[in-house]
């Protein structure tokens, strides 16, 4: 019989059993390393539910029945699968048990433990006992709770609490946040002077109450943003002293040396010894000393030893006094890095001023010191200048710190183009250094770092995040304002590491570094790509090379393939003279029996298509016309029409993705007999049996009705709203996205023809029986998921400008335009500031229609019932909008109207409005209530050509009393 299955019996048990039985049985269930993978999760809870009624918190076997606890909701139970009535009783347990105040040490310490297990991210369970669980927690993690063990616990349970709590906890966010910061320093309440407080960690408790509690502070700081804007200490500072703890040779030394010895590496006659005995030169017993008061924080730091995992260190090492300090200490700075991460996360704007000491501009003195000739030494050699990141990344012995740094930079830069597009290297110095040039040094030194790290690097996980950060960052980097070289010095050392390495996932990361590269459009990338550099050969030979290569990986092949295509997007001029070469590339590609080769060769004529399309419009020679159709009709014949019948979903949806890239004026310019191939290709891919390829060829469809040819051909618009009005009917919300933008583009290119013809009738084109689905669809786009929306009351208004009256008048007519004017004032009431300008864009679409059923009924003074509210939408728009774009818009509506009577009963307020918004441009008081500035004269010019167009119709005294502002 299996342990749990004796436990059942004790806690089941018809007699009463004794305690110590319940104990052994408790104490065997906890400690058997048996999977019992045939218990499920409901059989588990069982038993904890059932030991939550039948052991009483001063029973002999609760702490063991707590211990038992955490093991099953920490490795075996999902928390999700535990029900509402279960965990009721398993946290009522609990906190009755720390409601307790005369309970011994070691129990409590089991209650806070098996509570951390039942908190982790399961908020959604955990809400509704905050006002009595976070008092608790507080109260024991308060650094006057002298059992540590306990305190610790208890700070573990905050961190868990806020783990994916979001805004369940945000009252609670700042008391929780104190009082991590006040187990990490003291805080003067007074303001008038920091506190001292001596930390020794020497102590393994005190070490693990500050890996704990920064452990804590990162999930609240990832889910809190107002802890950091509000905070009145120095949390950088803080986090800062922690990183940097120990980055000094000696440390490095000696955890280089027990690193070493637990993977079998040191070659010294001492290795044979036990740890403890060998001859290690310590540095004294540091401490750690942090004063801070309510401004500032001042930190003096000793060295300690430096961090490690448990999994870098043997089990043979795992209890000597070193091997645990250097657990806990990589511990500590692992926690302290992720707060950092967490703060780039969500605070990046707070993070950037403090950059310079994350990342200092000294590398160049860094090298110099800790080089052996022209490379780095494989040891940190020198403490002459301050340790950075980088130092960690090159030195740090740890494969899991140096991941962690690796994770840390990625969230710095990730979304800091704008404020990195501000630095800027001159060739001309001053006495002042500004930010842009204070940025460019520290982007040099930090290009100049990462690039020896690439080389330095020895463990494949950690130098695959190197590239990660290298790719980041140079999506970031506005290299334009930079010297020349930072790229060139990447491009080196990656072909140095293509040559040096057989790991399919290190040649992956490599390639896809490259294309990120290749997408820089510099003269300096130009150069890589056409000449290459030194002994390195230039990049699109290579690439060429590797893709065609049939002895290497394929997905070596499909990322050389990925890189090709970023250099046709952003270097077209020096891609398009290989076009014969490339040709003979695509055309072995799409003979593979390898679907994703042939997808992503086709991925590649999509992106030189849409080079080709802005090469054309650059050039207006017709040379360069020829070339494109030439081109094109190669396209069409080779490869779209033999893709479009792949039997591959990957290949078609290329295909269509292909034919979307297409611009206006090349396919105007293609003979009449590729113009058909092209439709003729596309028109039934909307009804394919994979989603991917119905959105795909929704979108081509979307942008072919905009073509003139297209948009005049009665079938064509025929053919396209019947496939239109198909995918917004489809069950996946992709297709139906893609659909809602080709039915806004349809609607648009009706607008154009409208315009355009005067001979034009939309009986012609749309039956009425198609108009009704068209309304009807996109009505209901209109009210669905976020991302239809804008698109689909875009529809709606160029639909209702280009509708007949004879399609007003059928009697089924008014139901589903009521409907519609519902959608669209609910749409600008409301929503996404693209959904209210589209939806104010469509107003002013469909009051341009003479026959829109909209103000007084013909030869009647009553209006229509819609037309109050409308009108009172738009004036709030226009009035109260935060957003200028939307105002513009909506003041531009209220100009579109041919006649007074479209504004019916709300004409004197629509004309006090225009008036009221064009004083209120005109006073400069004002204007400090909107934030975009820059649309506030667009908006005062809008507002004075609606009056204008709205004078005619003013009465003679109000034309007299306002005759200025017109």
């Amino acid at each position: 019989m299996d342990s749990l299955a004796q436990l059942r019996q004790c806690l089941f048990a018809q007699q009463p059993v004794t305690p110590a039985q319940l104990s052994a049985a408790l104490l065997q269930a906890t400690n058997s390393k048996q999977d019992n993978k045939d218990i499920t999760d409901q059989q588990r809870i069982d038993l904890i539910v059932q030991g939550t009624t039948v052991i009483p918190l001063d029973h002999d076997a609760s702490s063991v029945f707590c211990q038992f606890m955490f093991k099953q909701c920490s490795k075996y139970i999902r928390l999700s699968s535990i029900r509402a009535n279960a965990f009721e009783k398993c946290i009522g347990y609990l906190l009755a048990g720390l409601e307790i105040d005369d309970v011994p040490a070691d129990r409590r310490v089991d209650v806070l433990r098996a509570l951390s297990s039942l908190l982790f991210e399961n908020a959604a369970n955990t809400a509704k006992y905050y006002t009595r669980l976070i008092p608790l927690l507080l109260k024991f993690a308060h650094p006057s709770v002298k059992t540590l063990e306990i305190r610790r616990m208890a700070i573990n349970c905050l961190g868990n609490a806020c783990a994916g709590a979001g805004t369940k906890m945000q009252a609670h966010y700042h008391l929780i946040y104190e009082q991590l910061i006040a187990n990490l320093c003291v805080v003067d309440a007074s303001g008038k002077s920091g506190a001292a407080k001596t930390f020794d960690m020497t102590d393994p408790a005190i070490r693990k109450i500050a890996s704990s509690t920064l452990r804590a502070l990162q999930f609240a700081l990832l889910q809190c943003k107002s802890i950091v804007d509000h905070s009145r200490d120095d949390i950088f500072s803080i986090l800062h002293s922690f990183i940097f703890i120990q980055v000094n040779v000696h440390s490095y030394q000696v955890l280089q040396e027990l690193c070493n010895d637990s993977t079998g590496k040191s070659k010294t006659t001492s290795a044979s010894l036990p740890l403890s005995q060998r001859p290690v030169s310590r540095p004294p017993a540091p401490t750690y000393t942090s004063t801070l008061s309510h401004q500032r924080a001042f930190w003096r730091v000793a060295p300690l030893n430096t961090s490690s995992s448990d999994s870098e260190l043997s089990d043979s090492e795992s209890g000597t006094p070193i091997a645990r300090r250097v657990r806990d200490d990589a511990k500590i700075r692992t926690n302290a890095l992720l707060c950092m991460l967490a703060i780039a996360k969500t605070s990046p704007r707070f993070l950037y001023p403090q950059w310079h000491r994350l990342i200092p501009d000294n590398f160049t003195a860094f090298l110099k010191n800790n080089s052996i000739g022209d490379e780095l030494a494989p040891n940190l050699k020198s403490d002459r200048q301050l340790p950075s990141l980088l130092t960690i990344l090159l030195y740090d012995p740890l494969p899991a710190v140096r991941k962690t740094v690796c994770q840390t930079l990625i969230a710095m830069f990730d979304g800091s183009s704008q404020y990195l597009s501000v630095a800027s290297e001159r060739d001309t110095k001053s006495s002042f250094t500004s930010l842009s040039e204070n940025l460019a040094s520290l982007l040099r030194d930090l290009h100049l770092g990462l690039a020896h790290a690439l080389l330095n690097e020895k463990d494949t996980d950690v130098l695959s995040m190197i590239m990660k950060v290298v790719l980041v960052l140079v999506n970031n980097v506005t290299y334009e304002r930079l010297a020349h070289g930072h790229l060139t010095r990447f491009y080196c050392n990656l072909m140095t590491l293509w040559h040096a390495t057989t790991c399919t996932m290190t040649l992956g990361s490599i390639l896809q570094v490259m294309a990120t590269i290749m997408a820089i459009g510099t003269d300096e990338v130009t150069t890589l790509m056409t000449d290459g550099v030194g002994v390195h050969e230039a990049a699109v030979p290579f690439l060429i090379s590797l893709a065609q290569d049939s002895a290497q990986d394929l997905m070596l092949q499909h990322e050389a393939w990925g890189v090709l295509s970023a250099c046709a997007k952003h270097h077209f001029s020096d891609m398009v003279t290989r076009w014969p070469t490339l040709a003979l590339l695509v055309d072995k590609a799409q003979n593979s029996e390898n679907e994703q080769t042939r997808g992503v060769s086709l991925g590649f004529i999509e992106s030189y298509a849409l080079a080709l399309a802005s090469w054309h419009e650059a050039s207006e020679k017709q040379d360069t016309l020829d070339a494109c159709i030439s081109w094109w009709q190669q396209v069409l014949a080779k490869y779209i029409q033999q893709a479009s019948l792949d039997t591959s979903a990957q290949v078609k949806g290329t295909a269509c993705d292909c034919l979307a890239a297409m611009s206006m004026a090349i396919f105007e310019q293609l003979p009449a007999r590729h113009q058909r191939l092209a439709i003729a290709l596309l028109m039934p891919l909307p009804e394919d049996e994979e989603a991917s390829v119905r959105a795909a060829a929704c979108r081509a469809i979307g942008v072919f009705t905009l073509f003139p040819t297209l948009r005049e051909d009665e079938c064509f618009v025929s053919d396209v709203a019947t496939a239109i009005l198909n995918g917004m009917e489809d069950s996946s919300l992709l297709v139906r996205l893609r659909a809602s933008w080709a039915q806004g583009n349809l609607c648009d290119a009706l607008v154009i023809t409208n315009d355009s013809l005067e001979t034009f009738q939309l009986q012609e084109r749309i039956s009425f029986h198609t108009w009704t689905r068209m309304l009807h669809t996109a009505n209901h786009a209109a009210l669905d998921n976020d991302k239809l929306r804008p698109n689909a009351v875009r529809a709606l208004g160029g639909l209702l400008r280009v509708t007949p009256e004879v399609y007003f008048d059928h009697p089924s007519s008014m139901p589903l335009v009521q409907g519609a004017m519902a959608t669209l004032i609910k749409n600008m009431e409301a929503g996404s500031l693209k959904t209210r300008w589209n939806a104010c864009h469509a107003a002013s679409n469909l009051l341009k229609n003479p026959g829109m059923p909209i103000g007084y009924l013909k030869a009647q003074e009553k209006q229509f019932p819609w037309t109050a509210r409308f009108y009172k939408s738009l004036l709030q728009c226009m009035t109260n909008c935060k957003n200028y774009k939307v105002r513009i818009n909506a003041c531009l509506a209220l100009a579109s109207p041919s006649s007074v009577r479209q504004f019916g009963d709300e004409w004197k307020l629509v004309y006090q409005g225009v008036i009221a918004t064009l004083q209120s441009c005109q006073a400069d008081d004002n204007t400090a209530d909107y934030k975009e500035y820059k649309y506030h004269d667009q908006l005062s010019k809008q507002a004075h050509t609606t009056l204008c167009h709205l004078w005619q119709w003013l009465p003679a005294d109000l034309q007299a009393k306002y005759i200025d502002l017109r």
